[in-house]
């Protein structure tokens, strides 16, 4: 057999060996593009990660100043005296116990965070006072009864409050109230 070739079979296997080369070609010069991409990448990366060891290191001083602060203020609270005398009616010292305050500290602080608003309280009526009202404006009411009255006017006046500090979107997210 002899194995002549036309030159168009040469033609065409030369085409196809070019056309191999072309795309061979594009791959090496895409790899240097991705390298170079890539190496920028890493540099962004290693960027990032140097700022973001800064801002640890800076967020454990303020850690660290936040607990000597505290400390502090822990300290000089205990440093005066936790029984301090008040003087009563009728010139009577009593002595009132301000061991508890870090719980109203907490107190204060969740408010803050959280935004519970602050609204007015109406106080329980004590048993003197309610002894103190003369007869025609009790009528026939008991001590209980007022202040079940009174607890319920609070209970309005948190809800009227809270609906006040949340805003229209609020109010309605929890449905409580319908605005016009």
């Amino acid at each position: 057999m002899e194995s002549v070739l036309s030159v168009e079979d040469l033609l065409e296997k030369f085409c196809t060996l070019l056309d191999h080369l072309q795309v061979e070609t594009a791959l090496l010069k895409s790899s240097q593009n991705l390298n170079e991409v890539i190496m920028f990448i890493k540099n962004f990366v290693l960027d990032i990660s140097n700022k973001i060891c800064i801002l640890r290191r800076y967020l454990d001083r303020l850690k660290e100043k936040n607990s000597s602060l505290q400390e502090e203020s822990v300290q000089s609270v205990s440093n005066e005296s936790s029984h301090t005398p008040i003087t009563v009616d009728n010139n009577t010292e009593k002595t009132v116990d301000f061991g508890n305050i870090e719980s109203s500290a907490i107190k204060d602080c969740k408010k803050a965070l959280f935004n519970e608003p602050e609204y007015p309280k109406i106080s329980l009526l004590k048993e003197e006072e309610f002894n103190n009202l003369p007869k025609y404006m009790i009528g026939r009411q008991s001590l209980q009864v007022i202040n079940g009255l009174i607890n319920s006017i609070n209970q309005v006046l948190k809800a009227k409050y809270s609906l006040l500090s949340a805003g229209k979107a609020a109010a309605r997210k929890k449905g409580e109230h319908d605005l016009m």
